[in-house]
């Protein structure tokens, strides 16, 4: 799984300006959810991730929300729902 994209998309998501409903559908996403529960570092996880890491501080900024450090702080401000392909595909009756 690579953890570090899947958070950089979610990030990307959470800081979006849209009126639309933000999701992203994953293969397990209770690991992800997991992960996403850490404390790693959002700024070492999208350290990598280009300018995604810069966008993120300016609007954690913007929020008023500077303190937050791990990715469970961005999880809780985030109104991205995470939901897993399996329960979509099992709901179909595929």
């Amino acid at each position: 799984m690579r953890k570090r994209h899947i958070f950089a998309d979610f990030a990307k998501l959470t800081i979006l300006n849209t009126d639309k409903k933000k999701e992203i559908y994953a293969l397990s996403a209770e690991k992800i959810i997991n992960y996403f529960n850490g404390k790693a570092s959002w700024e070492k996880v999208l350290s990598k991730s280009g300018n995604i890491q810069f966008e993120l501080k300016a609007y954690l900024n913007e929020i008023k929300k500077p303190e937050l450090k791990t990715l469970k702080d961005i999880l809780s401000v985030s109104t991205v729902e995470i939901i897993d392909l399996e329960n979509v595909l099992n709901k179909a009756n595929w």
